[in-house]
C-alpha cells in the first residue's frame, strides 16, 4: 500500500472533527429565503438556546437572529480590548498593576496570530482534510498553534499573579480601595480572554489527534520535512499561505479599530449621566489622535483649559476642563455621536497619504517584476519593425515611422528572449528566426528589457526622496518633484547606482547622505517600469537592422511557441485576484493575491477548472466556483495557458540585487563611452612638435588627459593646457598612459 492509500485508509477511520460555532467566531450567511444576505459574514455574539439561533454581528453593527443551518464557519475571531484596559490602567498608578495593563496589552497580537493559525489548522479547508503527506506538515503546524496559544495562557495567568502579589497594607485607603477595584476589573478582563484561549484549544485537540491518525508510517525513515528542493519545496510554498492569511488577519483587526465613528462626549464622573461640570470625558476617539486635534475640535465651543489624552492602539479616550459648564453643555451638544469636521480632515489627509504610499509601493513592485519578466511583444514577421539591432541584440536605432516606434521600443531596448529561449547575441536570434520560419509560423512574441534611466544632476536639491522597502531590500524614489520629476523621474523607480557607486546593499541613510555630498555633476542610475507607449493594440511587427542583408536574416521575426499549461492549486476559499475579460484571459492580477502568489500574470488565460474545460466565459467560471464551493470542495485544480515567453518568476532580494548591480555597470559604461564618443567628435586635433631630448613637464591621467602642466615647461611653451588629451606620437596612437 502506498502513502496515499495508507492515509486515505487512516482517514476513512478517523472522520474529521467537525467544526462547532463558539462565541466570537467569523461565520458567513447561507441558504437564507432572502438572497441579499447569503454570503454576508458577521461576528457571533450570543447562542439564544430556547429559540435555537445566534445572534450575529453585521460589519455596520445590527445584530441579527440566525439558525446554526444557515451559519458556515469562517474563523477564530480575535482576543479584543473593548478599552477596559486603558480604564483599569487610569484605575490606580499602582507600578505593578501599570506593569500588567501593559504587558496584557502588548500580548494581543501574538495571542491573535496563535488564534489564527488554530483557525487554519481546524478549518475545512486547511488542515482539517489534509491526507498523507499533507497531513504530516499540518501536524506540525498544529503543534506550532498548541505552543502559541498556551504561551498566551501562561503569560496571562503571570500578570494575574503578579497583581495578587501587590502589598495593599502600605497604602492608603484610597488607594488601596483603587487597586482593589482594578485588580478585579484586570481579572474580569483576562478571564474572558483566558476563555477564548482555552475554547481554541479545545477545538484544536481532536483535529490535531485526527491528523496524527493520518499520517502514513514512515517509509525507510524517509520524512517530509521544510526543506529547500523538490516536491518539499512546492508543499512549503503550498502551506506558507497559511501563514500569510494569519498576518493579513493580524491587520484587518487593526483596521478595524482605527476606522473612524461618531465621539461620545459627556461630563465626568459614575453612571452614565453625570451632574454637570465643567469637566468632560471623551472617548471613540482614533488611536493616532494628538492633543492639538482635540484642543482644535473644543476650542470651536469655548476655552480648553487643561487636556490629558491617553491613546492605545485600539482608540483614544480623553480628559477636557473648559471654562464654565456652560461651553460643556455646548461641547455635549454639538459633538456627542458625532465626528468631528478636524478628524474628517485629517482621516482623508491620513488616507491620501496612504493612497500615495500604495501607489509607490505598486510602482516598485511593477519595477521589480518587469526586471524578472521583461517587457513582451506580439509581432508580426510579415512587416517591418524597423530597428537596428547590435550584435548583442540591443536596439541601437528605431525608425520614428516604424511599427516599433508605434510599439513604444526605443533606442537601447534588448531582446531577452523568444519562445521562452534565452538569447545573448543577434546571431542567434536569426538561427531561431530561420527555424521558426520554416514552420510556416507568421507571429512572435518577444521579450525586450528596456534600459536602465541615467539621469544627470548638476545642481541640488535633486528633488528626491528615497527610502527602503523591508521586503526587497531595495533603495527606491519615495517621493519625485522639481529636478528630477523633469527628467522623467517617478515614485517607485529603484536607486541602482549614484556616482557610479552600486547602493544597492546600503541602508536609506546612507543613500541619502551620499546625495547631499556627492560631488557634482553626478550620474544616477534608476530602474523604473516601462510601458510601451505606441497604439499598436495588437502589438504586432518585425524588424530590419538597415545593414543590406537578407530578408529571413534581419528582417523578420517569426512566432513564438507557446509554453505548455500550467496546472496549480487554487484555494477557492480565498478570493483568486484575476479580474478576467470575456474570454478568460487575465486583464490584471491583484498585487499580494492568491493569483500573484502561484505565479500567475496578465495575459494568462484559463483552461480548465477541476479536469472540466471552460469553453464559455467568465460567468460560467463564476457559476463552476460557485457550485465547488457549495459542495465544499474548495481545493481544486486550475489549468492555465502561460504568456508566450512569460513563466512564474519570484525575484528574491538578492536577485533583484545582482540584476540591479549588472544593468547599473552596463548603464554607466554606455553613458561614459558615449560622452567619450562625443567628446572625440567635438576635439579639435593638434599636431605639436615635441624635443624628447627634454622633459615635457606635463601631468597626464592614467586615460591621457592632461591634468597639470609645469611652469615654464616645453608643454607650457607650446600651449598645452589642462584639459587636452594626448592621441598618438608619431604614427601610433594611444589607449592609456602606460
Amino acid at each position: 500500500m502506498t502513502d496515499g492509500e495508507d492515509g486515505a485508509a487512516k482517514a476513512a477511520q478517523h472522520p474529521v472533527p467537525k467544526v462547532e460555532l463558539k462565541r466570537g467566531d467569523f461565520v458567513a450567511f447561507e441558504g437564507l429565503k432572502t438572497d441579499a444576505l447569503n454570503g454576508l459574514q458577521g461576528t457571533l455574539l450570543r447562542l439564544d438556546a430556547e429559540a435555537e439561533r445566534w445572534e450575529v454581528k453585521m460589519p455596520d453593527g445590527e445584530v441579527k437572529a440566525i439558525r446554526p443551518v444557515n451559519l458556515t464557519w469562517r474563523g477564530i475571531g480575535p482576543v479584543e480590548d473593548d478599552g477596559s484596559l486603558t480604564l483599569i490602567g487610569l484605575a490606580s498608578d499602582n507600578a505593578a498593576l501599570q506593569k500588567a495593563v501593559s504587558s496584557i496589552g502588548e500580548g494581543l497580537p501574538s495571542a491573535n496570530q496563535a488564534l489564527v493559525l488554530v483557525g487554519s489548522v481546524i478549518s475545512p479547508s486547511g488542515g482539517a482534510n489534509a491526507q498523507g503527506e499533507e497531513a504530516r506538515i499540518w501536524v506540525k503546524l498544529a503543534k506550532q498553534a498548541e505552543q502559541s496559544v498556551r504561551g498566551a495562557l501562561e503569560d496571562l495567568q503571570k500578570n494575574v499573579e503578579l497583581v495578587d502579589g501587590i502589598e495593599t497594607s502600605r497604602l492608603s485607603r484610597k488607594a488601596a480601595d483603587e487597586l482593589k477595584m482594578a485588580r478585579r476589573d484586570l481579572i474580569r478582563t483576562v478571564q474572558s480572554q483566558q476563555e477564548q484561549l482555552e475554547n481554541a484549544l479545545d477545538r484544536l485537540r481532536p483535529v490535531l489527534q485526527h491528523l496524527v491518525n493520518t499520517v502514513p508510517k514512515d517509509a525507510g525513515g524517509k520524512r517530509h520535512g521544510w526543506s529547500e528542493g523538490g516536491a518539499d519545496a512546492s508543499l512549503h510554498e503550498k502551506y506558507r499561505a497559511a501563514f500569510e492569511k494569519m498576518e493579513e488577519s493580524v491587520e484587518k483587526t487593526s483596521a478595524r479599530k482605527t476606522k473612524l465613528s461618531g465621539i461620545v462626549v459627556k461630563y465626568q464622573g459614575k453612571g452614565d449621566n453625570p451632574p454637570p461640570s465643567d469637566n468632560l470625558y471623551v472617548k471613540g476617539l482614533p488611536g493616532w489622535v494628538l492633543e492639538e486635534d482635540v484642543k482644535a475640535i473644543f476650542s470651536q465651543v469655548g476655552q480648553v483649559m487643561s487636556l490629558h489624552l491617553k491613546v492605545a492602539d485600539w482608540g483614544a479616550i480623553a480628559f477636557v476642563r473648559m471654562t464654565n459648564r456652560k461651553e460643556c453643555a455646548m461641547a455635549i451638544q454639538k459633538f456627542n455621536g458625532t465626528v468631528p469636521d478636524v478628524l474628517e480632515k485629517k482621516t482623508e489627509e491620513q488616507e491620501g497619504k496612504q493612497l500615495d504610499v500604495e501607489i509607490t509601493k505598486a510602482a516598485l513592485r511593477a519595477t521589480v517584476d518587469q526586471l524578472a519578466r521583461g517587457v513582451i511583444v506580439v509581432v508580426d514577421i510579415r512587416e517591418p519593425l524597423g530597428v537596428n539591432f547590435s550584435d548583442t541584440l540591443v536596439a541601437k536605432g528605431v525608425q520614428e515611422d516604424s511599427q516599433a516606434f508605434e510599439l513604444g521600443i526605443r533606442k537601447g531596448w534588448r531582446v531577452r528572449s523568444i519562445g521562452g529561449i534565452e538569447l545573448s547575441k543577434t546571431d542567434d536570434l536569426i538561427e531561431r528566426l530561420k527555424t521558426l520560419k520554416s514552420q510556416g509560423l507568421k507571429q512572435a512574441a518577444i521579450v525586450f528589457t528596456p534600459p536602465p534611466v541615467v539621469a544627470s544632476f548638476s545642481q541640488r536639491p535633486f528633488g528626491l526622496a528615497v527610502a527602503k522597502d523591508p521586503e526587497l531590500g531595495l533603495i527606491y524614489v519615495a517621493d519625485a518633484n522639481g529636478d528630477a520629476k523633469a527628467r522623467g523621474i517617478r515614485r517607485g523607480a529603484v536607486v541602482a547606482a549614484v556616482g557610479g557607486q552600486d547602493v544597492s546593499g546600503l541602508e536609506c541613510e546612507q543613500v541619502t547622505q551620499m546625495l547631499k555630498e556627492v560631488v557634482l555633476p553626478v550620474s544616477i542610475v534608476f530602474e523604473q517600469a516601462q510601458a510601451l507607449s505606441g497604439g499598436a493594440e495588437n502589438q504586432f511587427a518585425a524588424f530590419n537592422d538597415g545593414d543590406g542583408e537578407d530578408e529571413l536574416s534581419r528582417s523578420a521575426l517569426i512566432a513564438e511557441a507557446l509554453p505548455p499549461p500550467v496546472d496549480l492549486d487554487i484555494d477557492l476559499s480565498q478570493p483568486l485576484g484575476i479580474v478576467f475579460d470575456d474570454h478568460l484571459v487575465a486583464k490584471s492580477v491583484k498585487f499580494n493575491s492568491q493569483a500573484q502568489r502561484l505565479g500567475i500574470a496578465a495575459g494568462w488565460k484559463a483552461l480548465r477548472l477541476a479536469g472540466v474545460e471552460l469553453t464559455g466565459g467568465t460567468q460560467e467560471l463564476l457559476e463552476k466556483v460557485g457550485k465547488l464551493k457549495a459542495d465544499g470542495s474548495l481545493n481544486q485544480f486550475m489549468s492555465f495557458q502561460p504568456t508566450p515567453g512569460s513563466k512564474p518568476v519570484q525575484l528574491s532580494a538578492e536577485a533583484a540585487g545582482a540584476a540591479l548591480r549588472e544593468r547599473a555597470a552596463a548603464a554607466q559604461a554606455a553613458a561614459a563611452a558615449e560622452a567619450d564618443e562625443q567628446e572625440r567628435k567635438s576635439m579639435r586635433r593638434v599636431d605639436i612638435e615635441l624635443d624628447l631630448s627634454q622633459p615635457l613637464g606635463i601631468g597626464f591621467s592614467k586615460s591621457l588627459y592632461v591634468e597639470t602642466v609645469q611652469e615654464g615647461s616645453q608643454g607650457a611653451r607650446l600651449g598645452v593646457a589642462a584639459g587636452w588629451r594626448a592621441l598618438s606620437l608619431g604614427e601610433t596612437e594611444f589607449a592609456n598612459t602606460k
